[in-house]
């Protein structure tokens, strides 16, 4: 799933997925100039399908590898703790509610211009807007983290500035929620595969700059500098 538009059974994501997984976020295909029916990976619609995807069919290791806050952000602590029981269900906890927040959050999604992925709440609802070459959506990990971190802003407010950037004050926030995502996600991978294990080497890189960008990263297991993804 790091970069094709292939279920876990190594075939092609099938177009009523894809059609399903669109409407979750309200994806304008037209802006896209895309179709669910026709849908190639190198692309943006390709890769906003590929994030959907990849946080309903990722294995996150359930609940029982879920560290308990400031680890995790504690809005999504609490409504992981309203999930439904693991033993009576075959979705994972973490990645449905990663999906839920997503959609719940995000009513209509287009093609931006060049720049950066946005999401915007105005009086006709919430926008994501997905830029046309976002540097980060090159992978499934990396475009559901985007997705999630847009997310975010919809439920918590945007950033602070720091030295000309946009940070988070905490790890509540949009990069927080990021961090947590990647983290959660490579504490499941099989680093003996070769494939996975790059990616784990990838996404680990992400989690270090998403960490810099917290302004107090400082109880973060992720953020510290001895940290070990197991990659």
């Amino acid at each position: 799933m790091d970069s094709e538009l292939v279920g876990v059974d190594g075939d092609p994501l099938p177009s009523r997925c894809v059609r399903t997984l669109g409407r979750g976020i309200g994806m304008d295909w037209s802006s896209f100039d895309a179709r669910p029916s026709d849908l190639a990976s190198q692309t943006s619609a390709g890769w906003t399908i590929l994030g959907l995807y990849f946080l309903v069919a990722s294995d996150f290791g359930g609940q029982d590898a879920v560290l308990p806050p400031p680890d995790t952000p504690g809005w999504v602590w609490d409504a992981l703790a309203q999930a439904p029981d693991p033993a009576t269900s075959s979705e994972d906890p973490v990645g449905r509610l990663l999906y839920d927040t997503l959609t719940d959050a995000i009513e209509h999604t287009v093609l931006g211009d060049i720049g950066e992925s946005d999401a915007r709440v105005s009086g006709s609802g919430s926008k994501l807007t997905i830029s046309a070459d976002d540097p980060e959506l090159r992978g499934g990990y990396e475009a559901a983290g985007i997705l999630v971190h847009e997310a975010a802003h919809v439920r918590r407010g945007g950033h602070v500035s720091c030295d000309g950037e946009a940070c988070d004050a905490d790890a509540e926030g949009s990069y927080g929620l990021e961090v947590f995502t990647l983290w959660t996600w490579m504490a499941g991978l099989d680093h003996s595969v070769t494939r996975e294990h790059d990616a784990c080497e990838d996404a680990s890189r992400s989690v270090r700059e998403h960490c810099a960008l917290i302004l107090d990263p400082s109880q973060l297991s992720a953020c510290d500098s001895d940290a070990d993804p197991g990659c």
